[in-house]
This record gives C-alpha cells, sequence and structure tokens, in this order.
C-alpha cells in the first residue's frame, strides 16, 4: 500500500490532492528538510533546543498539520518514506509553533503522533501523542521522548504523522502544529 499523499522526507510533493503542494516551513533554528539520516551522518543539530539530533534514524517532516477542512485535508496527516528496521527503540517526537508573534490564542490540541507502516502497508507501531506546545507566548517547542522502548516488530517503510485531533473531530478548528521531526534510537 502507498498512501495517496506520500512524500519524501524532503519535503517534496509525490501525489494527492489534484498535485496541490503542502505548505511546509523551516522554523527558525531547525536546519532545512533532509533525507532520513540512519546513524547519525547528516542532519546537523546537536538535538537540544531545537536542533536536528544526528543519532539514531532521524525522519525529518518539517510539516504543518492541522486544518478546518478535517481528516480529507491534505494538512491532517502526511506520509513520509523510510527505512526503519525492527527492533526495540527509543522514539522522541519534536513539535514547533511560533508563540511569541501570537500568543494568548488558548490553543490546547497543538500535538501529533505517528503510525508506521511495513511494506505491505499494515501498521505495526503507533507512537503515543506529544504534549501540547505550551500556550505561554514563550515556549515554541516541545521535544519529547513518547516512548522508552518501542518494539518495532518489522521493518518499516512508511511513517504517517497525524494531528493529536485526526480520530476525533471531523471537521473543525484544529490548532496547527508543525511536526518537525522522529527520532528512533535503537535499544537492542
Amino acid at each position: 500500500m502507498t498512501p495517496s499523499n506520500l512524500h519524501t522526507p524532503c519535503g517534496h510533493w509525490h501525489g494527492g490532492s489534484g498535485g496541490i503542494t503542502p505548505r511546509t516551513w523551516t522554523p527558525p533554528d531547525i536546519p532545512p528538510p533532509a533525507h532520513t539520516h540512519p546513524g547519525g551522518n547528516g542532519g546537523g543539530g546537536n538535538g537540544g533546543g531545537g536542533g536536528i539530533p544526528t543519532s539514531g534514524i532521524v525522519i525529518v517532516f518539517n510539516a504543518l498539520l492541522g486544518s478546518a477542512e478535517g481528516k480529507d485535508s491534505q494538512f491532517a496527516s502526511r506520509s513520509f518514506s523510510c527505512n526503519i528496521p525492527a527492533g526495540v527503540y527509543r522514539v522522541t517526537l519534536q513539535s514547533f509553533d511560533d508563540h511569541p508573534t501570537h500568543p494568548g490564542q488558548g490553543q490546547t490540541d497543538e500535538a501529533f503522533y505517528c503510525k508506521l507502516y511495513n511494506g505491505a502497508g499494515n501498521v505495526i507501531y503507533t507512537t503515543p501523542t506529544t504534549n501540547d506546545i505550551p500556550d505561554d507566548g514563550v515556549t515554541t517547542t516541545v521535544k519529547q521522548v513518547v516512548d522508552s522502548g518501542a518494539n518495532i516488530s518489522e521493518r518499516v517503510s512508511t511513517i504517517r504523522i497525524f494531528h493529536k485531533l485526526y480520530d476525533s473531530l471531523p471537521t473543525g478548528d484544529w490548532n496547527s502544529v508543525y511536526a518537525v521531526y522522529a527520532q528512533f534510537e535503537r535499544l537492542s
């Protein structure tokens, strides 16, 4: 199975609704979208302060999630090609929103999660959802270990990111959030 809105980690459009280019944006101090970085070869940054980590397998999204059009919108979820071998991993997700330029919006659902698919298109693992980005006018990112022992039972070929509210709201006012990256650090 190939999802209809498949993207490569470099953020280029490869299908979907009428060839519409997705809105992607590189937040401050985040390197431009890059390819999957196995074993820490590339990507820059040290994993702190919003930089892209260089250890483990890192899939860079830099993709906007959130839409008033609901589940059918290209901004409700996005798919990316990847290559993650079976194993046990520590999974870290990072999200972003530019709160200092628009504080006090009362947004409490700026979060996302991921589903991992094998080559046959079957879901083999779903991450927990990230925490909401605090609406304090200062915080711009949440970098969170969402699973410290994820058992990925077989090779992953596609990762799909979902807005936190994907399954609960068919339409409505979703709080937009940028899914920045997923990091998989192999434990065994």
